[in-house]
């Protein structure tokens, strides 16, 4: 039994999640980025070979994440300072 099938369809599921909110991009375009990477990975075998490419994959997913919020962050504080020199 493959012990890492269900770390990899979560990160997955959770990498088209966040690709579909980045700002300013088509999710099509992000979600088949996403699909690409992970198809061009199908072919590995090796435990170790998997959880390196796993945990590339969760680096990203903060990566994205943190530009989601970086986003909403100037959103906010353009919505509610008067001073747009920052």
């Amino acid at each position: 039994m493959n012990h890492t099938r269900p770390a990899v369809i979560d990160l997955y599921k959770r990498l088209l999640f966040a690709a579909s909110q980045i700002p300013g991009n088509p999710s099509h375009l992000s979600k088949e980025k996403v699909r690409i990477a992970f198809r061009k990975n199908s072919h590995l075998e090796s435990h170790e070979q998997i959880k390196t490419a796993l945990s590339r994959g969760e680096f990203v997913l903060k990566e994205i994440e943190a530009l989601i919020s970086l986003h909403k962050y100037r959103a906010m504080k353009d919505r509610y300072t008067d001073d747009k020199d920052f």
